[in-house]
């Protein structure tokens, strides 16, 4: 069984300015870097195996936290396609007949030259399932990805179809546990854990790394 705790990146301009970002490169604000670098990370986070997306927002947000990682291509935030760079507001304005055909396709929503949430979730457990076929497969790993990403992940694990409000409520700035396995797929273990405060599960996962 994989165990994967999910952190999105920090704080970029575009999510201030409520922009699709995509797989456009942004970099976070600089008072958000300020902030990972003062966050207390708790020994027991930091002696697990840390990735990132090769987005650079992704990668800031591990460097700016003091660890070592790996770049996960399948990791990267949802493409977006001929939205990137769009609001919403702006999108509903320019294009209301297309915009809400596709939000009424929930899981299945498709940008055009995109790609839809269903998408990103087969891509990210046909990882898994390479992943879970490696000798290391028990070790917990720590993803810095995207909301992009999550949202299928935590749509994968409850049954949310994405066609109304989220489920349960996501702290963006706290990680999120998941488990994948061939027999149960994904499923969701925990929300909203707080970086300084490592739960039993991760201290049991370095503690099986170490023997």
């Amino acid at each position: 069984m994989l165990t994967i705790y999910c952190l999105r990146h920090g704080t970029t301009l575009w999510n201030q300015q409520r922009r699709i970002q995509g797989r456009q490169d942004t970099h976070l604000l600089p008072e958000e870097v300020s902030r990972l670098q003062h966050l207390k990370l708790s020994p027991a986070w930091k002696q697990l195996r840390w990735y990132s997306s090769p987005l650079m927002r992704a990668q800031q947000t591990a460097q700016a936290l003091g660890i070592t990682y790996q770049i996960l291509e399948p990791w990267q935030e949802m493409d977006w396609g001929h939205w990137e760079g769009q609001t919403l507001t702006n999108l509903r304005q320019q294009h209301p007949n297309e915009l809400q055909y596709q939000e009424q396709r929930g899981i299945h929503l498709h940008p055009t030259q995109g790609e839809s949430p269903y998408q990103v979730l087969q891509r990210i457990t046909q990882w898994a399932v390479q992943e879970n076929a490696q000798q290391s497969a028990h070790i917990p790993k720590v993803i810095v990805t995207h909301k992009g990403v999550i949202r299928p992940l935590l749509a994968a694990a409850t049954g949310w179809l994405m066609l109304d409000k989220y489920p349960t409520r996501l702290n963006w700035q706290r990680a999120h546990n998941f488990t994948w396995s061939p027999t149960q797929g994904w499923q969701l273990k925990s929300l909203n854990m707080s970086l300084s405060h490592p739960p039993q599960d991760i201290q049991k996962g370095v503690a099986n790394e170490e023997k």
